[in-house]
């Protein structure tokens, strides 16, 4: 579904401006998100899910606004020019947290939202986005390759597999035409997200890039270990790597340590049940 689709939890918006170059006013610049008409109301706006305010506040270019970090998404939103704000910085939401309402506060020339997308520091986006809710996954109608894929690769539906899982995670804007040919377009976005992932950017996808291309959750940036949460993104690597049959709760208990030490033991790394950058750099990279 569209973010918009999410967020006002309605599908009677309209897109009034787009991501990319426009001109306004007789001036030419970088619109680095997307606008979204509420026939002129004040309606609600939503958090997509889990997540946490990691700004609310007030400007003259935004208005009322906020951003939201969604960790299983691995990208902040940008909510402007609300009318008011009813969250605030550091609030944990859920999918039922009202944002705010959209308004017209800031640059604005209309009651709207400007939505603006975040990942790994780049805008990208939102409205090439297709938002798959938590436990809810978009079917690829290709089948995983089972070799490694690369420049001029002449097995159509497995360049057709990587193109959708690219274009599922957001990775190429615009969005890939899946036609089967993996040229330099492909090879590039592979690039792309290899290097956004800390992997070595090579354009071929082997295991390890399906494997990341495939995973639904976003790595941690912390060390965790016994007791900890938010470890959807290991146990996913742990079952797709070593058959570790955990359940993907996102609790690291005493089944997620011994998994996690048995991983470690078998990569040469200090066993100490611990998910720090370099057992999450043999989880991803091998």
């Amino acid at each position: 579904m569209k973010l918009a689709d999410r967020i006002f939890r309605r599908t009677d918006w309209y897109l009034t401006s787009a991501f990319g170059w426009r001109t306004l006013g007789g001036v030419t610049q970088y619109h680095q998100g997307a606008d979204y008409g509420t026939n002129k109301q004040n309606w609600a706006q939503y958090a997509l899910e889990s997540g946490k305010v990691t700004s609310a506040g007030k400007d003259g270019l935004a208005g009322i606004y906020a951003w939201v970090d969604y960790p299983r998404l691995g990208y902040s939103l940008l909510y402007y020019h609300l009318s008011q704000v009813r969250v605030y910085t550091g609030q944990t939401v859920t999918e039922s947290t009202i944002i705010g309402n959209t308004g017209m506060t800031g640059n604005a020339t209309g009651i709207h939202l400007h939505l603006g997308v975040r990942r790994n520091g780049v805008y990208i986006d939102p409205h090439a986005i297709d938002y798959q809710p938590m436990g809810v996954s978009a079917a690829c109608p290709y089948p995983e390759p089972t070799t490694t894929i690369g420049r001029d690769s002449k097995f159509a539906d497995s360049v057709k597999w990587v193109q959708w899982h690219l274009n599922n995670k957001g990775a190429a804007s615009p969005k890939l035409v899946v036609d089967g040919g993996f040229g330099p377009i492909t090879e590039a976005a592979v690039k792309t997200f290899q290097k956004a992932r800390g992997m070595v950017a090579d354009g071929y996808v082997g295991p390890l890039t399906r494997a990341a291309l495939m995973c639904p959750y976003q790595e941690p940036t912390k060390t965790l270990g016994r007791g900890s949460s938010g470890a959807h993104w290991i146990h996913w690597y742990l079952n797709r790597r070593d058959n570790a049959g955990l359940v993907v709760d996102g609790f690291y208990g005493p089944l997620t340590e011994a998994a996690v030490k048995a991983f470690q033991k078998k990569s040469g790394l200090v066993a100490d049940g611990w998910t720090g950058p370099l057992t999450r750099g043999k989880l991803k990279n091998g």
